[in-house]
């Protein structure tokens, strides 16, 4: 292997890094987002909850007091949150997993990178292996033979 192309390989070489390193930005961004995404879906859920158990007091109370417009007021408001609270958490839902598909694309990316790098890495270092051979066989080309000396 000449210079050249052991030079070739390192900046390859070096161009690899350089794309794995932002894999690796890009993989803890994605894991970020998704850590993100499931605290927002986590209190959705919680907000839906709580929002479902105001709705089921507002109807019983409404069951009460079936007359009454102020009980049937806050029983449709009531369900209307209820409403908007799921709605919120289908949002966060979907988000979150919007977050997950993208992290494990990255990954899946990320996975590509370092394989492509140990790739590249593995013919740098056979390279310089061969290299080493040559230079090592030209050294033994270029020794001259010991003279024998001939005892009388």
């Amino acid at each position: 292997m000449s210079d050249n192309v052991i030079d070739g390989l390192k900046t390859i070489l070096r161009l690899r890094r350089r794309d794995l390193d932002r894999c690796e930005r890009e993989v803890a961004q994605a894991r970020a987002q998704v850590a993100a995404a499931q605290a927002q879906e986590d209190a959705a859920t919680h907000a839906c909850s709580r929002a479902l158990s105001t709705c089921e007091q507002a109807v019983a109370q409404q069951a009460k007091q079936p007359c009454d417009p102020l009980v049937r007021l806050h029983a449709h408001a009531t369900q209307a949150r209820a409403e908007a609270a799921r709605q919120l958490r289908a949002q966060a839902r979907a988000t979150l997993e919007e977050a997950r598909q993208l992290a494990d694309q990255l990954k899946r990316e990320w996975l590509r990178a370092q394989a492509r790098h140990d790739a590249i890495l593995g013919e740098l270092e056979r390279a310089m292996r061969q290299w080493k051979r040559q230079i090592a066989r030209r050294a033994e080309d270029d020794v001259p033979p010991m003279p024998k000396v001939a005892l009388a």
